[in-house]
């Protein structure tokens, strides 16, 4: 008989995979997760993620302290010098409590802004980001999902690493 054929059930495994394929590429493409605890005050946690960041080749591009100094904002890029679609960018909100500072932290393409980073000033998307390496002669963007799949779990890994917890599973 022939591969596929009736007796075989290669053929329903590979509409199966196909159409896990086709739904799961509507999917969000973020990955957030558990908070990590940081020892010292809002400041002192702020310049650890920053210094957690620069090690992981992450870079600053936007950092915000409430007025009232609970809570703080940081956004860093990875590949910031030549940003492209599949770079991640990583948000990370710190809350601090009588204890300690808690890091949550979630990461996205930068592609699902548009390609610009988000203004933290105003809350909506701040400037564009010059991706000249990336464009198409038909004036679309070559994007890769996988790759920015695997740029932003690189970077959320690397991050909750260095800040001292362990990875997630």
């Amino acid at each position: 008989m022939a591969p596929g054929g009736p007796a075989g059930p290669s053929r329903h495994l590979l509409l199966a995979a196909l159409a896990a394929t086709v739904s799961c590429a509507s999917c969000g493409s973020s990955v957030a997760l558990a908070p990590v605890r940081l020892a010292g005050d809002l400041d002192a946690g702020v310049g650890q993620v920053v210094s957690a960041g620069e090690s992981c080749g992450l870079r600053l591009v936007d950092a915000r302290k409430d007025p009232a100094g609970g809570s703080a904002f940081v956004v860093l890029l990875d590949g910031a010098s030549n940003p492209l679609p599949e770079n991640a960018l990583v948000m990370v909100r710190l809350e601090s409590d009588a204890e300690a500072v808690k890091a949550v932290y979630e990461a996205h393409p930068l592609a699902e802004y548009g390609m610009r980073l988000p203004d933290l000033s105003v809350g909506v998307d701040g400037p564009g980001c010059s991706c000249t390496g990336a464009a198409r002669l038909d004036g679309g963007v070559r994007y890769s999902r996988g790759l920015a799949m695997g740029n932003v779990a690189r970077a959320t890994r690397c991050l909750r690493e260095a800040l001292g917890a362990p990875a997630a599973p």
